[in-house]
C-alpha cells in the first residue's frame, strides 16, 4: 500500500439553523452520524466533486458553496490518512432522501446543539467553524426606529451586560445607545423561560407595553435552535399595533432579544 493521503470532499448543508447529517453504513466509521460527501475522482475539481457527491448521495443539487474547513482523518493503525475539504453550502435545490441505502442507513436535520452521537471525524472538525458562523453572529436585522430616540436606563443595567454574555456586548452598545432596540430580560426557572422582568419604553411620553405572551420552539433562519416568544405591545391604550419576536439561546435563556 503506497504511503499517499487520499482525497474526500464532504458538505455542510444548512437549512433554518440546521444541519443535514446521514447515518454510515460502511467503514470507515460505519454508525456514525456525518457530512454527506464522498472521493474526489481523477482530475476532477475537488468543489465540482462535492456537488456531483451530494447529487450521486442525497438526489439535491447544491446551488453554490463556499470551502468552510479541510479535515484530516488519519488512522496510522489501519494504516489510513484522507484529506478533505469541506464546503458550506446553504441553497439547494430538491428534497433530501437517500440514493445509496448501501451506503447510507438515513439522514435528518438537527440543530448544531443537539446534534446525534457518534459523530464522524470531519464532522467533529467542521462543527467549530459552523459554530462561529451560526452561533455567535447575528443574521437579522435588530429592531431600530428612529423616531425613538429614548430609551428607559433599566436597559443599560450592568445585570443585563452580565446575563447577556461577552460575545454580545457590543451589539448590545450599539442598539442600547444609537436606538430605541428594546432587550427583554427573563428570570430562570430551571433553565426555562419564566416570567419578563419587565420591558416598558416610551414614544414622546406614550407607554408601550407587552400584553401578551406565547412561548414555543423554533428554528431560526440561519441559525441555532431557539425558543421563539411573540409578544404584542398595546400602544396608549388602543389595541395591539405590534407584534414581534424574540429569541432566546437554548443554553442560555436569560435574556430575550427582540427583532423586527
Amino acid at each position: 500500500m503506497t504511503q499517499e493521503p487520499r482525497l474526500g470532499c464532504g458538505a455542510a448543508i444548512m437549512r433554518d439553523g440546521a444541519l443535514l447529517l446521514v447515518r454510515r453504513r460502511c467503514d470507515p466509521e460505519a454508525g456514525h452520524w456525518g457530512l454527506p460527501g464522498g472521493k474526489v475522482d481523477w482530475l476532477e475539481p475537488v468543489q465540482a466533486a462535492v456537488v456531483r457527491e451530494i447529487r450521486e448521495e442525497l438526489g439535491i443539487e447544491l446551488e453554490s458553496v463556499e470551502l468552510l474547513c479541510v479535515a484530516d482523518q488519519i488512522d496510522a493503525a489501519k494504516p489510513e490518512h484522507w484529506v478533505a475539504p469541506v464546503y458550506l453550502a446553504r441553497q439547494f435545490s430538491g428534497e433530501p432522501r437517500i440514493v445509496e441505502p448501501d451506503k447510507h442507513a438515513e439522514w435528518g436535520w438537527f440543530p448544531l446543539r443537539r446534534l446525534p452521537e457518534p459523530l464522524t471525524m470531519a464532522t467533529r472538525v467542521a462543527l467549530p467553524h459552523l459554530a462561529e458562523l451560526f452561533e455567535n453572529r447575528f443574521h437579522v436585522r435588530p429592531m431600530v426606529r428612529s423616531d425613538w430616540p429614548w430609551i428607559s436606563d433599566w436597559f443599560r443595567d450592568a445585570e443585563l451586560d452580565r446575563q447577556l454574555g461577552p460575545i454580545d456586548d457590543e451589539w448590545l452598545e450599539h442598539v442600547l445607545s444609537d436606538h430605541g432596540g428594546v432587550e427583554l430580560v427573563v428570570e430562570d426557572d430551571h433553565g426555562q423561560p419564566a416570567a419578563l422582568v419587565g420591558c416598558v419604553w416610551d414614544r414622546s411620553g406614550d407607554e408601550h407595553a407587552i400584553t401578551d405572551l406565547a412561548v414555543k420552539p423554533r428554528l431560526r433562519r440561519s441559525g441555532i435552535g431557539r425558543e421563539a416568544v411573540t409578544a404584542t405591545l398595546a400602544w396608549a391604550g388602543h389595541p395591539a399595533a405590534k407584534c414581534w419576536i424574540a429569541f432566546v439561546d437554548v443554553d442560555n435563556p436569560a435574556a430575550f432579544r427582540f427583532f423586527s
